[in-house]
């Protein structure tokens, strides 16, 4: 729906990013983009890791966005550490009183970050 909006109105849009796993630890991203996007993206790699965040290998992103790509778009998903997604997901005891509030932080951290490399070097 989305996707068929920024086509009509003719949006410029120079990066997607989302998440979709949780407020968990931040691991990553996910690069659906272009190899050359891909290798920019992963030459920034040692400005994350001294965060803990390491894994630049997949390349699925969420399907909330993943229709931007049809556009040309290039997509990031955070990638978090999804060992305990499944204690709560979807359960009566998903509750955003589960949230590590320093996790979910350090999630928008990683994400804010990613987003100012994107804005600097693209």
């Amino acid at each position: 729906m989305y996707a068929a909006y920024v086509k009509k109105k003719d949006e410029k849009h120079v990066f997607a990013l989302g998440t979709d796993a949780g407020g968990y630890s931040p691991r990553g991203f996910s690069l659906d983009m272009s190899p050359q996007r891909r290798r920019q993206v992963f030459e920034w790699k040692n400005y994350f890791l001294p965060y803990g965040i390491y894994d630049f290998d997949q390349t699925d992103a969420i399907q909330d966005i993943s229709p931007l790509k049809k556009l040309d778009i290039p997509l990031a998903e955070l990638v978090v550490d999804t060992q305990r997604y499944f204690d709560y997901h979807h359960s009566v005891e998903d509750t955003f009183d589960k949230v590590n509030k320093r996790e979910l932080l350090l999630g928008a951290v990683a994400m804010t970050q990613m987003i100012l490399m994107i804005d600097k070097n693209w």
